[in-house]
């Protein structure tokens, strides 16, 4: 029976957690605060990325490898910024 009430309670303050942590996030969406894993890459770093690729300086592969991203993330990068390939 005390291990019922101290699963229950553990429940509830595990709920509660949750709630604040939710809170907070859509606080800090509010305020336009960036939540996650910040870019690996700048805008300008996308855009010098995208000439090198258009004057055949450097393969899609060499940037990656550079900025140390997978190719898809650069493709990714490119698009997100309007700078389709090819």
């Amino acid at each position: 029976m005390a291990y019922t009430v101290v699963a229950a309670v553990a429940q509830h303050e595990s709920e509660r957690i949750l709630e604040r942590v939710k809170q907070g996030k859509a606080i800090a969406r509010a305020k336009g605060v960036h939540i996650g894993r910040p870019p690996v890459m700048t805008p300008r770093d996308i855009y010098l990325a995208k000439q090198k690729i258009d004057r055949g300086e450097c393969s899609i592969s060499d940037i990656a490898k550079y900025y140390k991203v997978h190719p898809r993330t650069l493709k990714r990068a490119l698009k997100n910024i309007g700078l389709e390939l090819g």
